[in-house]
């Protein structure tokens, strides 16, 4: 796993949601558009930090960008 999940992980675990949706966030503007896996990443964050509209408009992006991903269709 990459130094970056690994850091995912950690905040998700300290139940730091909101820090985690924005990491997650992040990593994905850093990345490939067409890779949603952070996006996914940022959705569940958001979800268990009860922020669902936010968590609704990133499941959304990410549907977009590949609605036919499999993870994504299950988050969703």
């Amino acid at each position: 796993m990459s130094a970056e999940y690994e850091e995912f992980k950690n905040y998700m675990k300290q139940k730091k949601y909101k820090l985690a949706g924005r990491f997650a966030r992040q990593e994905y503007l850093n990345g490939p558009k067409q890779n949603v896996f952070w996006l996914t990443q940022a959705a569940i964050a958001l979800l268990r930090g009860s922020k669902k509209n936010e968590a609704y408009t990133v499941i959304k992006e990410a549907l977009t960008l590949k609605p036919t991903d499999p993870y994504v269709i299950v988050v969703a």
